[in-house]
């Protein structure tokens, strides 16, 4: 879509790179073995489907609500939620007794970890978090947004079929319900995250940078 407005604004197509958001390169899918020996780490089952639900670093969208609809009553997932800085609402979880595995954590520094150990990510609209499953080559469930800036957000994780908007806590049970199978709804979406991902998009745009200062130093010096 950017590159679309810079060239209707006349920008020349040769000027406009396509490259992605930049994204920590610790986001990759997982090697042969590595998501199950995360698990293990994490003290979760191996061979369960595994669900991450995350709010951001302030641990906000709902999070105790939608852990709540995965986990209250007993499945075959589960669940693994991070609360951020939002040390109350952890506390709080932690009290709760779900049927569900649930692992709860507090602002954590190995998300790259916790996402290759999954097989959803369950979060609000924000670009960070949906580069960072599609590097990881993970489908989404999407769950809110802040109108307008996020708002196009939801509609390439839609239309890209990477994921499902699902706005309402029991939509988001339904989805789980026939994602969890592994069927090939789940197998579509990964291969398209791993698809539509720039999982080296930092280096890219880096390279692009060094290019262009090293055609401007050039150009520079033979006006001279």
């Amino acid at each position: 879509m950017a590159r679309k407005v810079a060239i209707r604004r006349r920008v020349p197509p040769e000027r406009v790179k396509l490259l992605g958001l930049p994204v920590d390169m610790r986001f990759r899918p997982p090697a042969p073995g590595e998501k199950q020996a995360l698990r293990r780490r994490f003290g979760l089952a191996e061979d369960r489907f595994t669900v991450l639900v995350v709010g951001g670093a302030a641990g906000v969208g709902g999070l105790l609500d939608h852990v709540g609809e995965l986990a209250w009553e007993k499945h075959d997932w589960q669940v693994i939620t991070v609360c951020g800085r939002n040390e109350k609402l952890r506390r709080r979880m932690a009290r709760l007794r779900f049927a569900t595995p649930t692992l709860i954590l507090g602002f954590v520094d190995n998300m790259p970890e916790l996402m290759r150990a999954c097989d959803l990510v369950i979060t609000k609209a924000g670009p960070g978090a949906i580069v960072e499953a599609l590097a990881t080559g993970l489908p989404l469930i999407i769950t809110s947004y802040l109108p307008g800036q996020e708002a196009p957000n939801v509609d390439f994780v839609v239309d890209s079929g990477v994921g499902i908007y699902a706005p309402r806590t029991d939509d988001i049970l339904a989805e789980v319900r026939v994602l969890a199978e592994g069927g090939p709804t789940w197998q579509s979406m990964a291969r398209r995250a791993r698809e539509l991902s720039h999982p080296y998009a930092s280096s890219d745009i880096a390279r692009e940078c060094l290019l262009l200062a090293a055609r401007y130093s050039a150009s520079a010096q033979a006006s001279r």
